[in-house]
């Protein structure tokens, strides 16, 4: 069993021998899309016996993007609906601008054992989600 410790604003995991840090990432992009974060190029699902505690959060915007962003969990991959954990909504900009428009921010979850983390975007244009985390025994 791992037990987070907060310190200023800053979440810090107490390790043991089988706490495994994970970043889950995926390029969400078209309305109404519902996509999987993955690790190791492949749908991230947390394993039997284990869980999953978010510590961050990041959105970065790829192409000119209007509309939510938000990070569900969901016993299915890339599917609607589940959970919702996080709500990133916002306008970015045209052009090479956006490919430095990014934000991260602490961002703390327990995702119990067999589910997905599935991010979502409500407008059109690409938005990265990524989730670091660490993987740690229930």
């Amino acid at each position: 069993m791992t037990d987070p410790v907060i310190v200023g604003s800053e979440i810090k995991i107490i390790w043991t021998a089988t706490s495994i840090p994970k970043t889950l990432t995926r390029l969400c992009s078209g309305a109404g899309t519902y996509d999987a974060l993955w690790y190791d190029g492949t749908a991230y699902v947390v394993p039997a016996g284990k869980k999953f505690i978010c510590t961050s959060i990041t959105t970065a915007v790829c192409q000119p993007f209007s509309g939510e962003v938000r990070l569900y969990k969901h016993t299915v991959a890339d599917a609607a609906g589940g959970t919702r954990l996080a709500n990133l909504a916002g306008t970015y900009g045209t052009g090479d601008a956006v490919n430095t428009t990014g934000l991260t921010m602490p961002f703390y979850y327990e995702v119990e054992a067999t589910m997905y983390l599935n991010g979502y975007m409500g407008g059109a244009g690409e938005n990265l989600i990524s989730v670091t985390g660490v993987e740690v025994d229930a």
